[in-house]
């Protein structure tokens, strides 16, 4: 069942304003990246290449299914393509973190170029395969891998082999990625007199795993709704859906990027004077002692 006009148009805003709100906070992380030399580090980087999938996750989530069946295509395409990538870089994010502090990997920076492979090559092929079967289209609130009475099998199959199966063995690996690393930290500070700086560093890990958890859960409950209820369709759910996946660049700006030392940077740029160099000196060391976790994380 169709949404009437006054639901769509209540839901395009909701979509419209979530999405302005990740795309402000993508730019804001991207013009961090651009204008402050001392926030390119190894760590801060890819945060950079997260916000840039997040950019356009937010620009295919803007209402476009009603003004032209092939910008709902691309949209639909785009979507599938950012979204499973957005997942893609904060698994790179925790290995990067679990190789550098669990396993005291020193030379973190030589497989940059392995992950800018995976993070941006390997979303494409998750990507091609309901091009074949043209599943892309109106997806019960916007635009994806839609569900057709002649494709509903093959349709549905896409949507969970494809992403959702995908995105929940991701979220799992995180969860426990971040489990082992924060055991590793806690253990680290555990003959050091700096509580502070260690519930500050648990404090912040904690909550990388969750936000896909919390920006991807509704709409994992909506789909496997969709599936059991093809013909009916829950406004309210769809759009608890739809602001949660609207916001994960947000949320991601946030939590990843918004670090104590971001927040230096902008003061001193902002009062002006003389800028600290403690980030870019933690930064361009290995990552391995709680000095350089901090770079990491903070």
């Amino acid at each position: 069942m169709a949404l009437s006009s006054s639901q769509n148009e209540a839901f395009s805003s909701v979509l419209i304003v979530c999405n302005s709100l990740s795309i402000f906070g993508c730019l804001f992380i991207i013009f961090l990246y651009l204008i402050f030399g001392e926030l390119r580090t190894f760590a801060f980087r890819l945060v950079f290449h997260m916000s840039i999938v997040d950019l356009f996750h937010s620009i295919s989530l803007l209402p476009g299914y009603e003004i032209s069946e092939w910008l709902c295509i691309f949209q639909g395409s785009l979507l599938q393509y950012t979204s499973f990538g957005g997942a893609v870089w904060s698994v790179i994010i925790a290995y990067s973190l679990f190789d550098t502090v669990v396993l005291h990997n020193t030379k973190i920076q030589a497989k940059e170029s392995k992950f800018l492979i995976i993070g941006y090559i390997f979303p494409v092929l998750v990507t091609i395969p309901p091009f074949v079967t043209k599943s892309y289209g109106s997806a019960e609130g916007w635009c994806w891998i839609s569900i057709s009475n002649d494709h509903f099998t093959i349709d549905t199959i896409w949507r969970f082999v494809l992403f959702y199966i995908p995105l929940w063995l991701m979220f799992i690996y995180n969860i426990v990625t971040y489990f082992v690393v924060i055991n590793n930290i806690i253990k680290e500070f555990k003959n050091l007199d700096n509580s502070d700086m260690k519930t500050a560093l648990v404090r912040r890990l904690r909550m990388y795993p969750f936000v896909l958890i919390f920006s991807y859960l509704f709409s994992t409950i909506k789909r496997i709704y969709d599936f059991i209820n093809p013909e009916e369709e829950f406004f309210p759910l769809i759009i608890c859906a739809g602001a949660m996946l609207s916001l994960v660049g947000f949320l991601n700006g946030f939590v990843y990027g918004f670090t104590d030392s971001v927040k230096v940077a902008i003061k001193e740029a902002w009062i002006g004077g003389k800028r600290t160099n403690s980030y870019a000196a933690e930064g361009s060391q290995s990552l391995m002692n709680i000095t350089q976790i901090k770079a990491c994380v903070l």
